[in-house]
């Protein structure tokens, strides 16, 4: 059975680039409400929207302070009521960034998780005395000493980015909770950022360090940890349950293997609709050689031809693609669903495997 994601049109936006309406030099949600009808026109049929929620903005927005009201910078959330109705009046749907692997150290969860080693919220994130030797996707360690309490701080992003300890379920039941709340307002569903890296390894082991490195390799530990797929199949059932047929889950997976991408995208595991998954465009990323740059598309085509051939066929459905592209625009992209697999064209745009049917979403920018 084709769902109706499988043929649609999703077109990202980058709010504060996109269009300003109030003359401040900073995109807005009206500036975006002024060009839903060029965008219904295009063929548009769902927006997703980069990070609109409150922030200091250390990471552009995907450190969030409040997960239920949207950025002065942007609007009000009666401007984005307007919005979301705009879009519905359309028939085209929305679906919100969510950044959950962590959130910013301005938020109040975090706020009163560092106020005390004895504070109710000190497990909403993880506090050690003695810090593993991770490093951080930012540069240097994955750990901030906070001199008030003694402890460090575990941040694979910045360190103004603490990450949830999503082994707590009062974390899980909060995070439900937003969804819950976004989704009751209207939201169509979610792009959810760096959904894998929820789960981290009892313990916290010290990961490898590469030759010459200071600090340890914690992606064995995080990538798709442990735990990952109960805790998305817990938020399915207590946010997406009952209204999934309506709504579009995508998760952003960049240390997924293609074998992790059919477990998270299964209809029958109930996770996630579809994922971003980056062996493909990681393995034909500009090499300093143009023998190593062939080497590497080779390992491409053969990933490729691999989901292909791996891809699990139930009756009436077949293999499915998505492809995402990077452009230096940040005005915004769009994907479309097409039935059958795509030529090797293709795989310069980084297709890559998702789900259990054959269509192939390909990127295309507004430029």
């Amino acid at each position: 059975m084709t769902q109706w994601w499988q043929r649609a049109v999703v077109y990202q936006i980058w709010p504060r680039s996109f269009a300003d309406a109030d003359g401040d030099g900073i995109g807005d949600l009206r500036g975006i409400l002024a060009h839903l009808d060029h965008l219904a026109a295009l063929g548009v049929d769902v927006l997703w929207l980069s990070p609109i929620y409150p922030s200091p903005q250390d990471d552009a927005g995907y450190d969030i302070s409040d997960y239920r009201d949207i950025d002065p910078a942007f609007g009000t959330l009666a401007d984005f009521d307007a919005l979301l109705a705009a879009v519905h009046e359309r028939g085209m749907k929305l679906i919100m960034d969510l950044v959950v692997n962590h959130t910013s150290d301005e938020h109040p969860w975090f706020a009163e998780s560092r106020a005390s080693r004895d504070s109710p919220k000190r497990d909403w994130y993880w506090w050690r005395e003695r810090p593993n030797n991770w490093a951080s996707f930012f540069s240097g360690s994955a750990w901030e000493l906070d001199p008030a309490t003694g402890e460090h701080y575990l941040h694979l992003f910045s360190r103004r980015q603490p990450d949830l300890n999503w082994e707590n379920p009062e974390v899980r039941a909060a995070v439900y909770e937003l969804m819950n709340w976004w989704i009751d307002r209207g939201v169509d569903g979610f792009r959810m950022d760096v959904v894998d890296l929820l789960s981290k390894a009892p313990g916290l082991p010290d990961g490898p360090v590469p030759p010459g490195g200071r600090f340890g390799d914690g992606r064995p530990y995080y990538g798709c940890g442990p735990r990952i797929h109960e805790f998305l199949a817990e938020m399915h059932a207590a946010v997406f349950a009952g209204r999934d047929a309506e709504l579009l889950t995508v998760g952003e997976t960049p240390t997924a293997t293609l074998e992790d991408a059919r477990l998270f995208t299964d209809p029958a595991r109930r996770e996630l609709d579809m994922i971003f998954q980056f062996e493909p465009s990681a393995s034909t990323r500009t090499a300093r050689s143009g023998a190593r740059s062939r080497s590497r598309c080779r390992r491409s085509r053969r990933s490729w031809r691999a989901g292909r051939r791996g891809w699990p066929r139930p009756a009436g459905t077949a293999s499915t693609g998505t492809t995402t592209t990077s452009r230096g625009s940040c005005r915004g992209s769009a994907t479309t669903a097409s039935t059958g697999w795509p030529p090797p064209s293709c795989w310069a745009r980084s297709c890559t495997c998702t789900a259990g049917r054959r269509t192939c979403t390909r990127a295309r920018s507004s430029g």
